[in-house]
């Protein structure tokens, strides 16, 4: 009997904490997919679709069976719809996730090709223009990415040089590459604090 009751016991334990790692790891996943989307036309659509659900619901309760025949037939379609319309926010997701420091060690690193970068500055200091290029490594960056324009393009010397030609929108900000692509361009990154002179910009003031 003794040995019965501490099987029991242990099943019990293990469902205890089989229910938490379950809601620790769903929250994980909300917050990331929240956190990703709450800048980008996702919420607009992820709003829309909570609309159709909500009344759905209010055309099972008031038996409106037309309504609820259209809905019941549209929502398969809005699955294909998230995958669809939100293929860049769900890939950033599990781009994310991958960057965690518990997957690194199972990750292959990709390599940032430096002879696009190399051949890129020869050219802006022949030509004396100003850049501003940050390489992510070992910390994330992702909080200074999110203000600035999304890229998401592949590193090259001709993209660099058209970013930081003078007078382009975003010429004055830096470049944050990861994974070997230029993730954004137009980033402030954070400031000297003890330099007041109103003439320098944000390349100078990094």
């Amino acid at each position: 009997m003794d040995f019965l009751k501490n099987i029991s016991l242990f099943q019990s334990d293990k469902f205890g904490i089989v229910m938490v790692l379950d809601i620790l790891i769903v929250s994980f996943l909300i917050y990331q997919f929240y956190s990703t989307i709450r800048r980008t036309r996702g919420v607009q659509l992820l709003l829309g679709i909570g609309l159709i659900w909500v009344l759905g619901i209010f055309a099972q309760t008031l038996n409106f069976e037309l309504l609820d025949w259209i809905i019941d037939n549209i929502r398969p379609a809005l699955v294909f719809a998230i995958i669809v319309l939100l293929q860049p926010e769900l890939r950033k997701i599990t781009g994310d996730m991958a960057r965690l420091r518990l997957f690194r060690p199972f990750l292959l690193k990709t390599a940032t090709d430096l002879d696009e970068i190399v051949e890129a500055s020869k050219i802006m200091a022949k030509n004396k223009t100003g850049s501003l290029i940050a390489i992510v490594r070992e910390h994330s960056l992702k909080d200074i990415a999110e203000q600035a324009v999304q890229l998401d393009a592949i590193l090259s010397t001709s993209l660099l040089l058209t970013i930081f030609k003078k007078n382009t929108a975003l010429h004055d900000g830096a470049v944050i590459i990861e994974q070997n692509r230029i993730a954004c361009a137009g980033a402030f990154l954070p400031m000297a604090q003890n330099l007041d002179d109103a003439r320098m910009g944000a390349r100078h003031r990094a």
